[in-house]
């Protein structure tokens, strides 16, 4: 059975003190929520991909020009889906 994830390069960088932090393959944020959910059909996994290339935009956009001092800013990059193979469960 294979597994897939929507995984992206993150970085983000906390306002109010300035920290900064890269991860290789993070769940995308947008809309208020980490998007870590596991697929089971590679299809749909493609659709939510769709979803995220559109959505992700809007949500670093909005996060980096936030001034508030506990925003959080958002730089999403190399948005992909990550597969692997699982095994049933055996005695």
């Amino acid at each position: 059975m294979t597994e897939y994830r929507i995984v992206a390069t993150l970085d983000i960088e906390h306002v109010y003190n300035g920290k900064r932090y890269h991860y290789d393959a993070a769940s995308p944020h947008f809309n208020g929520f980490s998007h870590n959910k596991v697929y089971h059909d590679r299809k749909v996994a493609e659709e939510v991909l769709a979803l995220t290339l559109k959505e992700v935009p809007k949500f670093d956009k909005k996060t980096q020009e936030s001034t508030d001092r506990s925003a959080i800013r958002y730089w999403h990059s190399n948005i992909r889906i990550q597969s692997r193979e699982v095994t049933e469960w055996s005695d």
